[in-house]
């Protein structure tokens, strides 16, 4: 769900099928080319004013995404009293995570080639559709209180989930690419849909305390609703920037349609019209402008990359693919019953069981409780023992016996319960929340607002760095060490939470600074360890990866709870602890073959032999530029041609597609 754009290519050399590569060029010549494009009469996206109305509406876009994707977890406590459903809950509640995960481990495979053939804009509004539909059909199983209503619209919900993020990322880099904004615009889309997830265990908490959990899920239709209007007007604006764009650029526009009517999808090669190769001359190269190259590239790389490729990855990509798995199944699962652990541990404890109520078969507070008070006392004078404090939840009767109700207010007739049990009071029912334990509901109602909001801490940290960490990796490289830096910090967070009784902010705090290191890394390591043309495939990959785990380890969790007598501490932190000690030594075996491979991680260039190609390219991964020498070549004479092509070339980009002596296209 954090995935950024890495390659924004400039300057293009499509070669075979075996190896194809892009050579790219600093961000100051990105600029410098926007500039002579301009001159030239070439209009692009990225000059655009309406750009950064484009950044603002889909950041809210993902807002709205989601402030939705984690409703439930804001909702945990709320739902299970609204569900009247307590032996199976934890089990019922974390498939509202593992079948929102479940889709996404094949989409990324086709999401990404969907979104190029139809447009992102279209795309868009079709997914955001999709995450409406899902929000609305989990609020109606809110409101029935049906598990299988809700678990579709969970479904449906990660059917769109993955792929609109994929389908923003692609919109904000055709309206970025080539500008100085593009790192800001990407950061600032980061930050503003974490912020959905914070706002949304702000406010509803709240809203299901005072008025009712469905009213809750609601507003999260609400959020989507907002969403689906704005990828409408986003589609709307983007193809009036389309049409300028394309009247503007009438010369570069003839040329792209007249290349791709030429061109044979199947050998990935420019003919004419009599089947030969148009091009062979290199003295005749076709002359495209920036956004016509970039579509042309797209489509090439789209017919030379094969399923079987996924074996050509090597293993460092492997290496990073479990951590990606492992590291997020730590933070988000934890996520989802952060307030459940919360509540337990810091904010709602329960009581020790030798304090009981004066009158213990009878309600404590309400209007059904002893009109002369039933206060709790310690039943064995024992020292140490407290029954009454701020985080510790109010004493209940042992037992409670109330037959032949006729409040019409209350769920039932007849309450009778031997022994009573924490889990057995639904503070959503009126007997208990005004009739028998007020005191109690009260003091849980507070207790799930301010768990929700120490919950979003990790989040907020993320928001904040989120937009600095990308510019600053690149600059200091480093990678493989922080992907082994953030399990550290969560192995050191979950023993804290699971084995001290030390405030939960510390803890949290670093949660979020190990997730933003961890995200703002991760995935720009994709593109330094495999070939250009495999990036679009290994992206999908580690996604898959990364939803395995998202699918798999809620329910891990929820069978931990329910076999640790309905308690998250200390089995689910001693998963998390497990799940982080794993990636830290994957980690190390990643640092290691790290070194193996010239430190292509530790320094932020790439080393990796292609054979059957005598040449060097060079690859641009905004805005680090990275190196792969297939063997050994003169690197003076390379670097002396590249800034020959440079000068060359001031205000197209040139696509050179020819065949060799041996007929393979270089």
């Amino acid at each position: 769900m954090d995935h950024e754009v890495q390659s924004i290519t400039s300057k293009i050399s499509i070669s075979s099928r075996a190896s194809s590569s892009t050579v790219g060029t600093s961000d100051n010549n990105y600029h410098q080319r926007e500039q002579a494009n301009a001159k030239a009469g070439e209009l692009t996206r990225s000059q655009l004013e309406s750009r950064w109305l484009i950044l603002a509406m889909s950041c809210m876009v993902l807002f709205g995404s989601y402030y939705s994707y984690d409703n439930p977890s804001a909702l945990h406590t709320q739902l299970k009293n609204h569900m009247h459903e307590f032996e199976d809950y934890e089990i019922y509640f974390n498939r509202l995570y593992s079948v929102c995960s479940f889709p996404n481990i094949f989409l990324p495979f086709f999401g990404g080639a969907f979104v190029d053939k139809i447009g992102a804009p279209i795309c868009a509004v079709g997914f955001s559709i999709l995450l409406l539909l899902g929000q609305i059909m989990f609020a109606l199983g809110v409101n029935f209180r049906s598990w299988a209503l809700m678990l579709i619209g969970r479904t449906v919900y990660g059917l769109g989930q993955e792929n609109i993020a994929i389908a923003q990322s692609v919109i904000l880099a055709d309206w970025f690419v080539g500008s100085r904004a593009l790192s800001l615009a990407f950061g600032v889309s980061l930050s503003i849909s974490r912020l959905g997830s914070v706002l949304n265990n702000f406010i509803t908490p709240v809203v299901a305390n005072d008025v009712d959990t469905a009213s809750a899920a609601w507003i999260g239709v609400m959020a989507n609703a907002l969403s689906v209007c704005l990828s409408v007007v986003v589609a709307l604006l983007d193809r009036s920037a389309e049409d300028a764009c394309n009247e503007k650029n009438l010369f570069a526009k003839n040329r792209i349609d007249k290349m791709l009517s030429e061109f044979d999808e199947d050998n990935a090669q420019i003919v004419n019209k009599n089947g030969k190769d148009e091009w062979n001359d290199p003295d005749r190269l076709p002359e495209l402008s920036f956004e016509a190259a970039r579509h042309l590239q797209r489509i090439i790389d789209r017919n030379s990359v094969q399923y079987n490729d996924i074996f050509r990855l090597g293993q460092l990509f492997w290496y990073l693919c479990f951590s990606c798995s492992v590291v997020y199944g730590c933070i988000l699962p934890f996520n989802n019953v952060a307030q459940g652990i919360l509540l337990e541990r810091d904010y709602f404890r329960i009581p020790s069981s030798e304090c009981v109520l004066k009158y213990p078969t009878e309600c404590s507070t309400g209007s059904l409780a002893n009109p002369n008070g039933n206060p709790p006392i310690d039943l064995y004078e024992s020292d140490g023992i407290v029954c009454v404090g701020d985080n510790i939840a109010p004493v209940l009767p042992s037992s409670i016996e109330y037959v032949d109700l006729e409040d019409e207010s209350y769920d039932y007739s007849n309450y009778k319960f031997d022994p009573l049990d924490i889990y057995d009071v639904n503070c959503n029912d009126n007997f208990w929340r005004s009739g028998c334990s007020r005191d109690f509901c009260e003091a849980q109602f507070q207790a799930t607002e301010k768990a929700s909001r120490i919950m979003s801490i990790p989040y907020i940290v993320s928001a904040i760095m989120s937009p600095f960490l990308g510019h600053v990796v690149d600059q200091i490289g480093y990678r493989s060490i922080l992907i082994t830096l953030s399990p550290v910090l969560l192995v050191i967070v979950h023993t804290i939470l699971g084995f001290s009784s030390m405030s939960p902010i510390f803890p949290l705090i670093l949660q979020g600074i190990a997730f933003s290191i961890f995200a703002a890394v991760i995935w720009p390591s994709v593109p330094l360890c495999v070939e250009q043309r495999y990036v679009g495939i290994a992206f999908g990959l580690m996604s898959a990866f990364q939803n395995v785990g998202l699918t798999l380890f809620p329910i891990f969790v929820a069978d931990l709870h329910q076999t640790g007598a309905d308690r998250y501490i200390p089995d689910v932190e001693i998963l998390f602890i497990i799940l982080a000690l794993k990636a830290v030594f994957s980690g190390g075996f990643l640092i290691w073959k790290d070194t193996k491979l010239e430190s292509v991680l530790t320094k932020g260039q790439c080393y990796i032999l292609r054979p059957g190609k005598d040449q060097m390219t060079l690859i641009e991964t905004f805005p680090t530029t990275r190196s792969f020498p297939v063997t050994e070549v003169d690197d003076d004479a390379v670097l002396a041609d590249s800034k020959g092509e440079e000068e060359e070339e001031e205000n197209f980009v040139t696509i050179d597609v020819r065949e060799n002596e041996t007929g393979d296209i270089i």
